[in-house]
Formats: C-alpha cells, sequence, structure tokens
C-alpha cells in the first residue's frame, strides 16, 4: 500500500484482471472498468488474472512525472535501491 498526497490517480484497466484497494475498498476490476484512487488514501493495485495485464495511468494534476523520471535514472543492472527512492519521493 502507498499513499500518495498531492495526487489523485486513476486507473483504465486495458486488459486482464486487476484487484485494486483503496482504503478498506477492495474492487476487482476487468478490461474496460476504470477506478478513480484519491489522494491521501492508502491503495495498491496487482494483476490476479491468469495472463498480462495492461493498465494505463493518469496522476492529476501534473508533476508526478518527474519523480518517475528520476527513478528512471536509477541502476537498471541491479535490483531496486528502496532507499534511493525514498530520497527521490523525499525530493
Amino acid at each position: 500500500m502507498h499513499v500518495h498526497q498531492d495526487e489523485d490517480e486513476l486507473f483504465y484497466v486495458v486488459q486482464g484482471t486487476y484487484e485494486i484497494t483503496c482504503g478498506e475498498q477492495v474492487i476487482e476490476a476487468d478490461a474496460g472498468d476504470f477506478a478513480h484512487l484519491p489522494r491521501g488514501i492508502a491503495h495498491r493495485y496487482r494483476n490476479v488474472g491468469d495472463g498480462e495485464g495492461i493498465l494505463m495511468n493518469t496522476m492529476t494534476p501534473g508533476g508526478f512525472e518527474k519523480f518517475l523520471e528520476e527513478v528512471d535514472q536509477l541502476p537498471k543492472n541491479a535490483p531496486l535501491d528502496k532507499s534511493k527512492v525514498t530520497e527521490i519521493t523525499a525530493g
């Protein structure tokens, strides 16, 4: 579970089946379903289908892409360093 303090997160399921948890609510979302995860509420998502899943994700308002760009600069030949991600998050 994680929380975004400044952004709402929106998911559109393109393919597969996902379990989406937002606070105490857990939903199963299939291709064509849409989920809105408001800022400030702990949430997560995971592919629970038998095959590949594809989600389209939107964050609003803009700005979260800067976090993704910084994480993308971390070494790719090693496991993700969670302490580095935490540093980036703290900004």
